[in-house]
């Protein structure tokens, strides 16, 4: 779950997924501060769709499945 107090803080997160998280190769383990870790190609689907979807001026709580 990821929180943002504004949609700008959104957004933010949004362009650090796309820009940052996803160049790292498929191999890469993520220790996220909540939650088990993971291995970026075992969720890089789940994130391009979270990516893909509209999501407005969204902010709050947030998870691949909002």
């Amino acid at each position: 779950m990821n929180h943002t107090q504004s949609a700008a803080d959104f957004q933010t997160t949004l362009g650090t997924l796309r820009n940052v998280v996803l160049a790292w190769p498929d191999e890469t383990i993520c220790y996220p501060g909540h939650g088990p870790s993971f291995r970026i190609g075992d969720l890089r689907p789940a994130i391009e769709a979270f990516l893909d979807r509209d999501h407005g001026d969204f902010f709050g709580d947030a998870t691949w499945e909002s």
